[in-house]
């Protein structure tokens, strides 16, 4: 149970650090439920391809704060690649 928690919890932080370094038209919108729960959504794709990202280039984010800025870098990767896919 407090492993969802805290994969939430960093999914949140993730995606709101990207949505704040990226600013523009993105789907998340902290105005509201639904806009926290595609932040957190955001993040936690974030996470997964920060962690692949990661794992190819032999990083390892051991901790809260590497697991933050790992899913940081990858929340940017998956809201530059929705822009580009958004503007076809």
């Amino acid at each position: 149970m407090w492993h969802y928690i805290y994969l939430a919890l960093i999914g949140l932080c993730a995606g709101a650090a990207a949505q704040y370094l990226m600013p523009g038209d993105d789907p998340g919108n902290l105005d509201n439920a639904k806009g926290i729960a595609i932040t957190i959504l955001i993040g936690l794709a974030g996470s997964f391809i920060g962690g692949l990202i990661g794992g190819i280039i032999g990083l390892n984010a051991s901790g809260f704060i590497g697991e933050i800025i790992l899913a940081v870098v990858g929340a940017i990767v998956f809201l530059w690649v929705y822009k580009k896919i958004r503007e076809k």
